[in-house]
């Protein structure tokens, strides 16, 4: 069984402006920082304020404002801005490149580059580039206000998150995706052997990228751009409860029991514990970078997983805390 996208889980190194903005925004909480990294690796081309609401799990544009404006940072429009003029002159010092070559690089237009800067920085490129990229950190950092609550991060809604926008559906089964698919034909007698064919298909939107069974025969797979995980009932085909979760949810594994699921967020820098009778996320586990494959240990002591920033971090699970 395995899912298929048209999109792939996002697994890349650490990105420098990414550590960077860590580094002197700590105060940000998870989601936050996720919309931050969504746009630092999109370079600030996203798309629209909802489809961002989606990929972190807020439902709407209007609440990713106000979790803007609790964080302290700007608006969408300028962060997405801001992120894209601070790659660009942190690139050109480290690269000794010319703004024009570096839009062209990464498919940017150069025109709304130099508008961006002059907009933003209230200088040409020319003057931006000769003061540094540490000159213009100064200047967004300064626009970024105190935080509201600073270390207030609300829970998401114990209810299931609805399905936010169509979008291409994915195929949960033995592949493909397509049209209507021929019957299955019985397995000769004795053989115990499945033959192959794909017996049907289940759409799945929002980018799944894993899928796992539990001992118990419960079925979860992971939405990475609805910031959820979704339980499935394959019999029937068709979904019967989403569980949100920490933002990029790209790997999940169960544990022995079958009564415990583990989830890597790979922009919210956690891994989600899920109570799967209950269907609710019930506690989350921080860990230092992007953490994508996560691994429990054949005596269920200990979860394994990785990140970006060249860690492995073998997490007990008695205590929910790293322990190496």
């Amino acid at each position: 069984m395995r899912t298929a996208s048209a999109n792939k889980p996002l697994l890349m190194p650490p990105v420098p402006l990414a550590l960077t903005l860590e580094a002197v925004l700590p105060r940000l909480s998870p989601r936050g920082r996720a919309v931050i990294n969504f746009l630092i690796i999109t370079r600030g081309v996203f798309g629209s304020a909802d489809e961002m609401a989606t990929r972190i799990g807020v439902t709407s544009r209007f609440r990713l404002g106000r979790l803007l404006r609790r964080e302290g940072l700007p608006p969408f429009g300028e962060l997405a801005d801001w992120t894209c003029l601070l790659q660009l002159l942190s690139e050109a010092e480290v690269k000794r490149a010319p703004l024009l070559r570096l839009a062209r690089l990464t498919g940017l237009e150069p025109a709304t580059c130099y508008r961006r800067c002059k907009r933003l920085l209230g200088v040409p490129w020319r003057v931006a580039r000769a003061r540094g990229f540490g000159w213009a950190l100064v200047r967004f950092l300064r626009r970024c206000r105190p935080a509201l609550h600073p270390t207030a991060e609300p829970r998401p809604p114990a209810s299931p998150l609805p399905m936010h926008r169509p979008g291409w559906p994915a195929v949960i089964g033995l592949g493909r995706q397509g049209p209507a698919l021929p019957p299955v034909r019985p397995s000769p007698p004795g053989s115990g052997h499945p033959q192959g064919f794909l017996a049907a298909t289940l759409p799945l939107r929002d980018a799944p990228t894993d899928i796992a069974v539990s001992p118990a025969g419960a079925v979860l797979a992971t939405r990475a751009y609805a910031a959820s995980v979704e339980r499935l009932d394959l019999p029937r085909l068709k979904s019967v409860a989403s569980v949100p979760v920490g933002c990029n949810p790209v790997r999940l594994v169960f544990d022995r029991s079958g009564r415990r699921a583990y989830v890597s967020n790979q922009l919210s820098d956690s891994i989600s514990v899920i109570d799967v009778a209950a269907n609710r996320r019930v506690d989350d586990i921080p860990v230092q970078g992007w953490p994508a494959p996560v691994v429990l240990s054949l005596d269920a002591r200990t979860l394994f997983v990785t990140t970006n920033a060249d860690h492995l971090y073998a997490i007990h699970m008695t205590t929910k805390r790293v322990a190496a």
